[in-house]
């Protein structure tokens, strides 16, 4: 991006700015739509080029389908856009506040458009479409993300990166859309490779799979392509790889917080069939569970980890202090939950937390979490005294 005045001032650095590269994740809300069909939402990308033509200028939006439009800025106002299905007519104008807002009509319809700027490499647009006697009939929302060079692994702008080897890549195509979780990997701050081991398999059947040696029920995972699509994922920062099987430590969240925390990527090895060769071990610092039971396949534990890893990382989740005060974060669990209404089928919410008293609640609220795990989880009770005995020991000594 060239070194443009931020915010701009002018028409001119405004457009300037929005040349290059663009994440976008769009909603639309069609107000006349039907129930179930009224909001949809998608992500794409597009390239902005900026040209200035005499005394007008030109943004040129090209989309990764190979649509693209042509918008040209009059310096008395006047907006002509241009697409590859009709041209139509309106204005333009620089507000104060350092956004542009765009006036189109659409047949009838008045079509109301506004860009602006968080960040440099950050924008928003609202658009809405407005019926003849004034009643909204469509609007739409965009954040956008500029694209820029790719930075170095291990680096402070390198997303986190999740490689995970599986047979059943498709499953975890939903991961992309999950809320939080979709819109973390949709801005760029994480990134999802998927390798298959059939793609590395050399036979001609490309056979993953064969019988055990000695004997038994099943098919075993063959290590050839495992480790051959294992050699094809590059080492990017600090690397931790992952071995889900039922053999594994059970995953707490203190593991999730040590690997969002304490490593850039995370390779994640998943199992299928009767299980598999005994040498794939050797690929694994560490080798997780969900518990004390058998799945077909280790892709659920993966998505699991990977679910519980960037919801911890940094602009995941809106609140910083939810992460800390929810169930397994320093060893209890969460307290309970109200909101409104204050009453709801004979069932109040207690008068502390209406109380407005920040300090009762809080003590409240910490004497609930012991409460609720002394009750619901004794071992972890246990613990957690264990450790605050120990911590209160070493102050003592201090």
């Amino acid at each position: 991006m060239d070194e443009t005045a931020f915010p701009p001032d002018d028409l001119e650095a405004f457009l300037q700015l929005c040349a290059g590269r663009w994440m976008s994740l769009r909603s639309r809300f069609d107000l006349e739509g039907a129930e179930d069909q009224w909001h949809t939402s998608d992500r794409g990308e597009v390239t902005v080029k900026a040209a200035r033509q005499d005394s007008a200028w030109t943004l040129t939006v090209e989309a990764a389908d190979g649509a693209s439009s042509e918008l040209l800025f009059a310096a008395n106002g006047e907006l002509m856009l241009r697409s590859q299905a009709s041209q139509r007519q309106g204005y333009w104008q620089f507000r104060p506040d350092a956004s542009v807002e765009l006036e189109v009509m659409e047949g009838d319809t008045r079509v109301l458009e506004r860009i602006w700027f968080i960040k440099p490499n950050l924008r928003l647009r609202s658009t809405t479409a407005t019926a003849p006697e004034g009643t909204p009939v469509q609007a739409r929302f965009c954040s956008e993300i500029r694209r820029v060079s790719a930075p170095q692994p291990g680096s402070a702008l390198a997303p986190y990166r999740l490689d995970v080897v599986t047979l059943d890549p498709q499953a975890f195509a939903p991961m992309r859309e999950l809320g939080v979780i979709g819109r973390a990997f949709c801005a760029g701050r994480v990134e999802l490779v998927l390798h298959n081991p059939r793609d590395h398999a050399t036979d001609r059947y490309r056979k993953v799979d064969d019988e055990p040696y000695g004997g038994g029920a099943g098919m075993v995972l063959k290590p050839e392509p495992v480790f051959a699509a294992f050699d094809a994922i590059p080492v990017c920062g600090r690397r931790r790889v992952l071995l889900m099987t039922p053999q594994g430590h059970p995953l707490q969240q203190a593991d999730l917080q040590r690997w969002a925390s304490d490593n850039d990527q995370l390779v994640l090895l998943c199992g299928h069939y009767e299980g598999f060769d005994e040498r794939i071990r050797s690929l694994a610092d560490e080798e997780v569970s969900l518990g004390d039971f058998v799945l077909t396949g280790g892709e659920l534990p993966a998505m699991t980890i990977i679910n519980g890893v960037v919801r911890l990382l940094p602009g995941t989740v809106g609140s910083a202090e939810s992460l800390v005060e929810e169930s397994h974060s320093d060893g209890l669990l969460e307290h309970p939950h109200y909101t409104r209404p204050a009453e709801y089928r004979g069932m109040g919410v207690p008068e502390v937390l209406r109380s407005g008293d920040h300090g009762a609640i809080a003590r409240w609220r910490q004497q609930q979490r012991e409460l609720r795990t002394a009750d619901r989880r004794p071992d972890l009770m246990q613990r957690w005294q264990e450790r605050v005995g120990a911590d209160n020991e070493s102050e003592n000594r201090a």
